[in-house]
């Protein structure tokens, strides 16, 4: 062989390396952006889940607090006619101590 064609496969097999090396990066770039891809679609499935999880726990905290609402309401109500009662009590002492009296006088005359 001559000079020149040594050369020429000296260049030819620098261009195979060169392009080997290419084919091999392509390739690890091809892994990363499927596996990237993939981890992105995983992220994203998560999020979706959150997000509906959040509405749903949205809904619960409203829920509650409309029961919460209803719960005092209920015990307003209650303390009022617990109040209504005490007062109906001093009413009924004041009669039966006033209607004690009467019947005190009452029994004094008689006897």
């Amino acid at each position: 062989m001559n000079s020149d064609n040594q050369e020429t496969l000296r260049q030819d097999d620098g261009t195979n390396r060169i392009l080997e090396a290419i084919n091999a990066l392509s390739q690890e770039i091809n892994a990363l952006r499927t596996e990237t891809f993939e981890r992105l679609d995983s992220i994203d499935r998560r999020l979706f889940k959150l997000e509906k999880e959040v509405g749903e726990m949205k809904d619960l905290q409203l829920t509650f607090d409309v029961r919460l609402d209803r719960l005092e309401s209920m015990a307003h109500e209650s303390l009022q006619v617990a109040y209504n009662v005490r007062a109906d009590v001093k009413v009924l002492r004041a009669e039966v101590t006033a209607w004690a009296e009467d019947v005190t006088d009452l029994q004094r005359k008689v006897a």
